[in-house]
Formats: structure tokens, C-alpha cells, sequence
């Protein structure tokens, strides 16, 4: 509190406001989900094409997990459809099936 109190004091109409720049970069680092980190080895010959063609490798990486993800849901969607399916035995009609799958996306 002390600390606080010695910076509020140096700064008696208030801290300095950031640049515009800076705050969006802080408001979007603090609103956006939490990241991890990864480390992947590549061949040199991959890198160096790759920063050859200019390719931004990190967002390459992370729009092909994402969509890897998107594809692993998909298809353990399809195998919880399928078992329902075996265990409702067609008493369900297709368009309610499709209902119930959008409103299962849409909770998630």
C-alpha cells in the first residue's frame, strides 16, 4: 500500500495515460482467453523457407490447431450422433436430431 501510495503521490492529476496502441494491446492481452505455450523443432530447411515466403509461424501453428481441434470435436459429435442413433432406433426425426445438435453448439 505504501508503494501505491508513493506512486499516486508523484502523479497528483493521476498516472500517465498509455498511447492509444499500447492500451489496446493491454486490453486485448487482458480480455482474450488465456494462452500456453508450445515449442515445436522443425527442420532448418522448413524454417527458412518458411521466413523466406514470409509466413507468420506462430499463427500458421495456431490456425492449424484450432482447426485440428475443430475436426476432433466434429467427429466425437458424429460418434455420440451415431450411438444416440443406434439407441433411439429411428423413433427421432432427422430435423430434430439437427435441433438438438445446434442447440448443443450453441451451449458450448
Amino acid at each position: 500500500m505504501r508503494l501505491v501510495s508513493q506512486i499516486v503521490g508523484q502523479y497528483p492529476a493521476g498516472p500517465p495515460r498509455l498511447p492509444p496502441a499500447l492500451y489496446c494491446c493491454n486490453t486485448l492481452c487482458i480480455t482474450e482467453r488465456p494462452l500456453s505455450v508450445i515449442t515445436v523443432r522443425i527442420p532448418k530447411e522448413i524454417k527458412r523457407v518458411l521466413e523466406k515466403r514470409r509466413v507468420n509461424i506462430s499463427e500458421t501453428v495456431r490456425a492449424f490447431l484450432e482447426e485440428y481441434v475443430r475436426d476432433m470435436e466434429m467427429k466425437d459429435l458424429a460418434g455420440r450422433l451415431d450411438m444416440l442413433r443406434d439407441r433411439v432406433g429411428g423413433k427421432i426425426e432427422a430435423d430434430t436430431v439437427a435441433k438438438l445438435v445446434r442447440e448443443d453448439r450453441k451451449a458450448r
